[in-house]
């Protein structure tokens, strides 16, 4: 599996380096607390070639080249692009990737396998030149402290569809108080807040927020809005302050029907759909504070729009209905 997914890349086995985290016989029950030891082995290893992109096949050996948290699972990373500090000479691409055992013992995982590999592919393919969706050329984030920089910033929506996500202090969506929301149309994401901080106890907009409400409504009442398990938390968030959603589709659901047997969550539905992220939803401190939180909310967004085209053209492929 290993050799066919170089050649799917278009290379050659005998032209890669390829280490193990233990060069020594390790028995199973002791990796774990040999796994620190043998990392700091592999990442002065891996800094000969400072800036090499490195692929990890596993929990054990994402943790040791990129020292995350031990709590950090390759089948939560997977997918994901990230970009960590090597040597001295700069940052490395690192692509997490599923164990070929783990996917030899389970089909599921196939699809996953091979959609991983295509991503390092074009990765190559590029020279390696990887930027995050958020911060390519054509695409603008507006943070709207205002009424008129709001009203401005929806005025850039172009397109017949956006998504939208609410984030807030909770999880009960008829009781949770909103922080602040996202749109995105792919090329202009706008966040606002709600509330003062992070808490979302104190509200941001004098008015209570009404008029926000009334041309946040206006903005999706002649578009499609996307969310992700928005039925079952956005809208009713969004509705409780006033915002209306009217014809709306969800990647959640989508995703439920090309891949029922599959994980849901955004992280998997985003990195299977062709878009090349972060691992946003592991790095970011969006509890901190609102700034994080709000730049937290609009890599959701556009990720999320991203992945739910992508999700559209498999189901007319499929020749399922994408939306009614």
């Amino acid at each position: 599996m290993l050799d066919r997914g170089l050649e799917g890349m278009g290379l050659d086995r005998s032209r890669c380096y390829l280490t193990n985290l233990f060069h020594s016989d390790v028995r199973f029950k002791d990796r774990k607390g040999a796994a620190a030891e043998a990392g700091k082995r592999l990442r002065a290893e891996l800094d000969q070639w400072p800036g090499t992109p490195v692929v990890t096949f596993d929990s054990l050996a994402l943790r040791a080249v990129v020292e995350w948290p031990k709590g950090t699972q390759a089948q939560a990373w997977r997918g994901s692009v990230a970009r960590v500090l090597a040597g001295k000479e700069g940052g490395r691409i690192v692509l997490p990737m599923l164990s070929p055992v783990e996917v030899t013992r389970a089909e599921r995982w196939k699809r996953p396998w091979q959609l991983d590999w295509e991503r390092a592919a074009r990765l190559r393919d590029s020279d390696w030149l990887w930027i995050s969706p958020e911060d390519r050329e054509g695409h603008e984030l507006h943070i709207c402290s205002d009424l008129g920089k709001y009203e401005a910033a929806l005025a850039r929506l172009r397109t017949d569809d956006v998504s939208f996500d609410v984030e807030t202090l909770g999880l009960g969506p008829t009781k949770t108080p909103l922080v602040c929301f996202g749109i995105s149309d792919g090329s202009t994401t706008v966040v606002v807040p709600w509330a003062s901080n992070s808490s979302g106890q104190e509200p941001y907009w004098p008015d209570g927020g009404r008029a926000v409400a009334a041309l946040t409504s206006a903005a999706l009442e002649p578009r499609l809005t996307v969310t992700h398990n928005g039925p079952m938390f956005d809208h009713i968030v969004a509705a409780r302050y006033g915002v209306i959603i009217k014809r709306w589709a969800d990647t959640l659901y989508l995703s439920h029907v090309l891949e029922g047997h599959m994980p849901k969550n955004l992280p998997y539905v985003v990195t299977c759909n062709e878009v090349d992220a972060l691992p946003w939803k592991h790095l970011e401190a969006r509890g901190s504070n609102l700034p994080a939180l709000m730049k937290y909310n609009g890599r959701d967004v556009l990720y999320s729009i991203q992945a739910y085209r992508r999700l559209r053209e498999r189901m007319l492929e499929a020749q399922l209905p994408a939306v009614k």
